[in-house]
């Protein structure tokens, strides 16, 4: 049986079930380990995933609100086009300044979605040389309905000889956007 050759067969099948219990034992527990890091492994995953789809809300819903702006504004100088357009006589000055605001709300709505493909992309985001005046009157535009909402007056008194400053136009009038608006929430 399992006993050394001068042991007694008793000390022998203890022995044997000792170790037989300490590898069950030991077995058991890796096995319980085992599953455990699966199931954090999971839980982790599941986690990363909503955390995932909750930035990807908060993106579409700010990459909404920044493109229906311009695109708001490219219908409502249309219309005044129109207007203008249909007066007897025709005001073609007054067509002409809503048509020029329009394409100008056009191309910006088209640089917001420019700006957003540029962030899908791998490369490092490009910095230029960019007038701080047009940031604050892009950023105020943005958060228009903000000072409405809030009922405040905001008045802006820019200078003209301001100079370029180095930045990432995409990330500066929406990290502006996004001060104006955590400070209105205090």
């Amino acid at each position: 049986m399992l006993t050394a050759a001068s042991g007694s067969t008793g000390v022998g099948v203890i022995n044997t079930a000792i170790s037989l219990l300490a590898i069950a034992t030991t077995t058991y527990l890796s096995l319980k380990i085992e599953s455990e890091k699966a199931a954090a492994y999971e839980a982790r995953s599941q986690l990363a995933h909503v955390g995932r789809g909750t930035t990807l809300g908060e993106l579409t819903a700010s990459i909404a609100h920044e493109v229906n702006q311009p695109l708001a504004a490219t219908v409502i100088n249309g219309n005044a086009c129109l207007r203008w357009l249909a007066d007897e006589p025709p005001n073609l000055d007054e067509a002409r300044q809503a048509v020029t605001r329009l394409v100008k709300d056009a191309n910006r709505a088209s640089e917001i979605i420019a700006q957003v493909r540029a962030l899908t992309k791998v490369s490092p985001p490009e910095k230029d040389w960019l007038v701080i005046n047009d940031i604050i009157l892009a950023t105020v535009s943005l958060i228009d309905s903000e000072i409405v909402h809030n009922d405040v007056t905001l008045r802006t008194d820019l200078a003209d000889d301001v100079p370029l400053v180095q930045g990432v136009a995409c990330s500066c009038s929406r990290s502006s956007s996004i001060s104006f608006s955590t400070a209105w929430k205090r």
